[in-house]
């Protein structure tokens, strides 16, 4: 099935092809390899909820609009004191 995958970055679209019965875990895969990025650090949303449990189905339909946004990285620890 036929699936646009968008980021936040202006004019960035890209439409994929996966199973009709894909895992949140596998659509997130083929999302971030699309949209250039880790698939550790993609985070999905649709239709305004986030896809969060990668081992359930992917509640998509054909022509469905996927975002697909970067989680920030992990802040540094905060410095010692001696």
């Amino acid at each position: 099935m036929k699936v646009t995958v968008r980021t936040l970055r202006m004019g960035w679209s890209a439409v994929i092809d996966v199973p009709d019965k894909c895992l949140v875990g596998e659509l997130r895969q083929e999302a971030a390899k699309a949209a250039g990025m880790p698939a550790a650090r993609a985070k999905l949303v649709l239709r305004g909820a986030a896809l969060q449990d990668d081992k359930q189905i992917a509640p998509i339909k054909p022509g469905d609009t996927v975002l697909v946004a970067a989680a920030p990285d992990a802040p540094p620890p905060p410095p010692q004191s001696s």
